[in-house]
């Protein structure tokens, strides 16, 4: 039998950390879906195992609510349990952060889907609920969709780089919150702390493809940001910041 919820414990790789020697809030991103994978590989639903049907999984929403970050080789544990599947396509997960003192430092929820990877639509997902043993949220909402501005105030470029390519053959869904916190000014993060990141998936992205990052801050603690594909000049992703 399954356990409802799935432990990872690590100790904070330095790599993962940032010049104050504590954990980047991008690094999150990584672990969550490394824990995911372990926790549907117990069933035979990770993704080397959907690939021999032409299928995997894909992130589609996500958000990250941040207490305070660990530092740098600090024994931190990571707990996800799925909440079980809504609308017969979206696979609900979510994760629990807590440091070297067992108390929560982050919380992160999610939304996937299973995509055919020849016809690249969502297949529905309902065995899920009868596999995958589910625990109550310990978020009040479910997670909802982004609202893309009619305007931004600023950008910047990235290329895409094989480094940036997961086993899915397209760009992996953690370098999409790399690129939004890059794209701002340096003294922002440095001199702030991310409290919250969300974002939405639209599109996937492939090796040697560009894009253009463009944002714009609401106010002195949200910023929203939209990724535009420039070979299709279409929006592959909204995402939003609270500082």
């Amino acid at each position: 039998m399954i356990n409802k919820i799935e432990e990872l414990k690590i100790k904070v790789p330095s790599s993962d950390t940032d010049y104050t020697g504590y954990l980047k809030a991008s690094a999150l991103s990584n672990f969550i879906q490394e824990i995911a994978g372990f926790h549907v590989k117990r069933i035979n639903y990770d993704i080397a195992n959907l690939l021999k049907n032409n299928k995997t999984w894909v992130l589609s929403r996500i958000r990250i609510d941040i207490e305070n970050l660990p530092s740098m080789w600090e024994n931190i544990s990571i707990e996800t349990w799925s909440t079980g599947v809504t609308r017969t396509m979206f696979g609900n997960r979510e994760f629990l952060f807590k440091n070297s003192t067992n108390t929560n430092f982050a919380k992160a929820i999610t939304s996937w889907l299973i995509v055919d990877t020849k016809t690249k639509r969502p297949t529905r997902i309902t065995e899920l609920d009868d596999i995958m043993p589910s625990k109550e949220s310990i978020f009040e909402a479910e997670l909802g969709r982004l609202i893309e501005l009619k305007e931004y105030h600023n950008s910047k470029d990235f290329e895409i780089y094989y480094s940036d390519i997961d086993i899915n053959k397209h760009v992996n869904n953690a370098c999409y919150v790399r690129w939004i916190i890059d794209s701002l000014d340096h003294k922002v993060v440095m001199e702030n702390r991310i409290k919250s990141i969300e974002l939405n998936y639209l599109k996937e992205l492939s090796l040697g493809d560009s894009i253009k990052v463009e944002y714009s801050q609401k106010n002195s603690k949200e910023i929203h940001f939209r990724i535009i594909s420039k070979q299709e000049n279409s929006t592959v992703c909204l995402a939003k910041l609270d500082f």
